[in-house]
């Protein structure tokens, strides 16, 4: 195995996952404080954000319940001590490696999870009818140029009803979309599990199941195009909350 082969998969991933969260973070945080500072309350007060904060903390509980962690209160009411709009409060065994790799991935829930849900959306709504975009990803992979992926990007055909949904359905995700510091912090326990689990995963990929390696750079490419899709959209909410408030 390569450092190249590396590069274009775990290295990727880490790469394009961290680096999505936290630009998606700066956005959205700046897009919060404008949105707070302009109306004189806080997030979790203002109508048009309760639907992406509370999809937000439903995330958390339900992903944190799936790995055996006890939820006992999903609250909206802001938690100043931790400087976050709404909170789960959740038990845990940080001797059990279940809870503290549940914990990772219930804090990046929001992320991960509404990024699920606008890619999805966003294949639907550009690549519906586009049978030749997984052919393209796939030369662009096997030949390591970006010609083939840009190919089939252009050979994008517009499913309007879809289209109006990905708008909706963004709007209203977007304000959800960024982990709170507390988040991050509860992420950091599991890390190091997550960590050698993909690299058992690499390492067995490379020497069994190297079809594994394929699929995984295929996830790569939709993981960065679905993270642009969501980074423009909060760009726009950004500028428009600031043209329009």
């Amino acid at each position: 195995m390569s450092w190249q082969l590396f590069m274009q998969t775990l290295g990727s991933s880490l790469i394009i996952f961290s680096g999505g969260i936290m630009l998606l973070k700066w956005l959205s945080d700046s897009t919060v404080q404008h949105l707070v500072n302009r109306a004189g309350r806080s997030n979790s007060e203002l109508w048009y954000m309760r639907p992406g904060i509370f999809i937000h903390e439903l995330w958390h509980a339900a992903i944190a319940v799936l790995f055996g962690i006890h939820v006992s209160k999903l609250s909206m009411r802001p938690d100043y001590r931790n400087n976050s709009a709404a909170h789960v409060d959740m038990q845990y065994n940080p001797a059990k490696w279940r809870h503290r790799v549940g914990l990772l991935f219930s804090s990046t829930a929001p992320a991960w999870g509404n990024a699920l849900i606008m890619m999805l959306l966003t294949r639907q709504a550009f690549f519906q009818n586009n049978i030749s975009l997984d052919w393209d990803i796939r030369q662009s992979v096997a030949t390591n140029q970006i010609a083939p992926l840009f190919r089939g990007l252009q050979d994008i055909t517009i499913n309007w009803p879809w289209l109006a949904a990905l708008l909706l359905v963004g709007l209203v995700l977007t304000p959800g979309f960024s982990p709170s510091t507390q988040d991050l912090k509860n992420a950091l326990s599991g890390l190091p599990w997550l960590l050698a689990a993909l690299a058992g995963i690499f390492v067995l990929s490379g020497w069994v199941f190297r079809s594994w390696l394929w699929v995984w750079m295929r996830l790569n490419i939709y993981m960065a195009i679905t993270f642009v899709v969501i980074l423009v959209f909060s760009l726009l909410m950004n500028l428009l909350s600031r043209k329009l408030l």
